[in-house]
């Protein structure tokens, strides 16, 4: 089945939670230490199915996305200008 790369669409994903560094540098001790925390977030999606596709593959590879779900959403206005100003190209709007 080929993916359509035709039709616009806006996905809402909802990315399943990440552990990201978290530094704190203390000036009275002079002492910087190391944490990790979770982060989840929900992002939203602008472009072809088949643009969202590569667009989730790429970043799966370099960022280590996963996703938990996915919302379609209806395709605004907005959107459609913020792809046009894009050249086109799928793009990402976070939202938390």
């Amino acid at each position: 089945m080929e993916l359509d790369n035709k039709k616009l669409q806006v996905v809402d994903w909802l990315l399943k939670p990440m552990m990201t560094s978290n530094s704190v540098y203390c000036y009275d001790s002079h002492q910087k230490t190391m944490d990790f925390k979770n982060v989840g977030s929900c992002v939203q999606v602008v472009g072809t199915e088949l643009q969202l596709y590569n667009l989730f593959c790429y970043m799966l590879e370099k960022h280590a996305w996963q996703q938990q779900d996915s919302y379609n959403r209806i395709v605004e206005d907005k959107h459609k200008k913020l792809y046009k100003e894009n050249n086109n190209e799928a793009l990402i709007i976070n939202l938390i």
